[in-house]
């Protein structure tokens, strides 16, 4: 048996007469590291990245630094104020500097890919804090994220700084600057035109979450400032398409066999998103769902009714008389008012999740249906089947199903469909995808398989479906009784009434601004674009996961950008 208190009093004079024995600057390191390499506490030994950070104008830099101490070091404080241009006497001022906070993935994923990490401490780096100080306990390594935002208007050129990284150990305090260099070209990236959903998760318990522990009702000032903070980060990721619930935010009323609708909340929904500048689409979520927990169960409609003087949401058959006739009812109100509002031609509507080869026939009636009362509305939907021919405008097959009916893809594309794809708990393996436990340039290369494959949007399920203490274990058990992989269901973290981003996120914007610049090289060389592409893309789960790989293979497409 092991005398935990003795270890614990070892460790402690290690400790101590480490600080009493040596400078500080024996004791603390400080390196810069590649950011798509993800740094566990209990990591001692990195490679130093060097050189400038290459982009386009509109894009962003990222820095990641990490601080090792053979002590607790305290007041850990970071600072990086400016880059300049001292050639062109311009500045780069818009610079977030945070610390990469330390999470649990509590069931490891099953069917692992080869290249999974795994983490000695149980800990996986993920929420980014952007907070005055921190600290940092003994023998621990912390990691230091710097974001560089470049306008689009900022003169081309080499900028340079420094980040300042300082804090205390025992008595002593310590200072250590490290260069910051970005090097911008003479390229201005374009809006990102591909399309970006992520599903936000409203619930009571959510913005419970969000508020500090407290609870809050739906459409109250915490209410908003929840689902303006949502939009933002969202924003800030390069989300381009809004999503509103018409179930949820319209206000619906019965009386007798007649409705009324009331688009109050609903509309401020979707100006929350414009205001932000998400316009590209906006999507409703479904208006049915399966008759059953099973998986292979046809689908019914969700119709809300008017019972003991409080309106109550069933599940209907479609040959129901009360499904036929609030739908009657419904989809045209909604038609009219969203033609009222200017946004008739970008709003598409989800049936019902995921359609399968089983129940593909009760979605097509439903889609016949909803069409019929309403010829211009566009379909969305997230699926598993490919036998939904004129159901659906927007096909967002799962990354396996798409693999699998590509060609059948391809097809509905020359037909002038949009195809998307979406990942989720699944495809595991090897797969590119958002999990907490893969190398972070898989979350990144989403975007690349996107652009070689042809899709041009991708839809996420999990932006913040929190459970209770999402610090602390990043899994999941959803309705079916699934543990869904850690980081599946959330990307962003609650914090007293704010939201933390994450490497992760970052890693997705980055991402679509790669997708970009490939589609500025298309249209100039299509050939090239492809071919380039295909050095970080070998086959559906084959990739490129080397880093330094990725930023060569970035500087060929920002160099090809150039040429006049």
């Amino acid at each position: 048996m092991y005398d935990m208190n003795k270890i614990s009093l070892v460790i402690v004079l290690v400790c101590f007469m480490t600080l009493s024995s040596f400078d500080v600057s024996d004791i603390i390191s400080v390196t810069r590291v590649d950011p798509l390499r993800k740094v566990f506490p209990e990591n001692v030994a990195f490679r130093e990245m060097k050189g400038a950070v290459e982009v386009a104008a509109g894009e962003h830099a990222v820095f990641q630094y990490t601080v090792h101490s053979s002590v607790e070091v305290r007041d850990l404080r970071i600072s990086c104020t400016h880059l300049e241009n001292t050639k062109e006497g311009t500045q780069i001022n818009s610079i977030n500097a945070g610390f990469v906070g330390y999470v649990g993935v509590g069931s490891p994923s099953e069917q692992p890919s080869h290249d999974m990490l795994s983490s000695t401490s149980g800990l996986y780096p993920d929420p980014i804090y952007y907070l005055p100080e921190y600290s940092i306990p003994c023998g621990q390594t912390q990691a230091i994220w710097v974001t560089v935002s470049v306008s689009s208007d900022i003169k081309p050129g080499l900028y340079e700084g420094v980040v300042n990284i300082q804090g205390n150990v025992g008595k002593d305090h310590f200072s250590v600057d490290k260069p910051v260099e970005v090097n911008v070209y003479p390229v201005v990236m374009e809006e990102p035109s591909f399309l970006t959903l992520n599903w936000y998760h409203d619930t009571p318990s959510n913005l419970k979450l969000f508020n500090d522990g407290k609870e809050a009702s739906m459409y109250s000032g915490a209410y908003w400032k929840f689902i303006k903070a949502l939009v933002d980060k969202m924003k800030e990721a390069h989300q381009n398409v809004a999503l509103v619930n018409p179930l949820q935010h319209i206000i619906i009323k019965q009386k007798s066999d007649k409705y009324s609708f009331d688009f109050s909340h609903f509309d401020k929904i979707i100006e929350i998103f414009q205001e932000a500048g998400i316009t590209k689409m906006i999507a409703g979520t479904q208006i049915g769902d399966r008759s059953a927990l099973v998986w292979t169960s046809p689908y019914n409609l969700r119709v809300p009714i008017m019972e003991n003087g409080k309106m109550e949401e069933h599940l209907y058959p479609l040959e129901d008389e009360r499904t036929q006739n609030f739908y009657k009812q419904f989809i045209p109100a909604l038609m009219d008012h969203l033609k009222q509002k200017g946004w008739d031609k970008i709003y598409y509507q989800h049936i019902a999740d995921e359609p399968i080869d089983d129940n593909a026939q009760s979605y097509i009636a439903i889609a016949r249906f909803i069409k019929g009362l309403a010829p211009q509305i566009k379909i969305i939907e997230a699926c598993q089947s490919a036998k939904l021919s004129d159901a659906i405008d927007v096909w967002v097959p799962i990354l396996n199903a798409y693999q699998s009916n590509y060609e059948f893809f391809k097809d509905r594309q020359k037909h002038g469909d949009q195809v998307w794809f979406y990942t989720c708990c699944f495809p595991k393996g090897e797969y590119v995808n958002r999990f907490i436990e893969l190398p972070l340039i898989k979350t990144r290369l989403i975007y690349w398989f996107a652009f070689y494959y042809g899709a041009t949007g991708y839809l996420h399920w999990g932006f913040n479906y929190w459970n209770d203490h999402p610090y602390e274990d990043t899994t999941v058990l959803d309705d079916w009784g699934s543990t869904l992989p850690g980081g599946d269901s959330f990307i962003v973290y609650p914090d007293k009434g704010r939201l933390n981003g994450s490497i992760r996120l970052e890693a997705v914007r980055d991402g679509i601004e790669d997708y970009t610049l490939l589609k500025m090289l298309e249209k100039n060389n299509p050939a090239l674009a492809h071919k380039i592409c295909g050095a970080m893309i070998k086959n559906w789960d084959k990739y490129d996961l080397d880093p330094d790989h990725l930023r060569t293979v970035r500087h060929s497409i920002l160099e090809e950008l150039s040429k006049k």
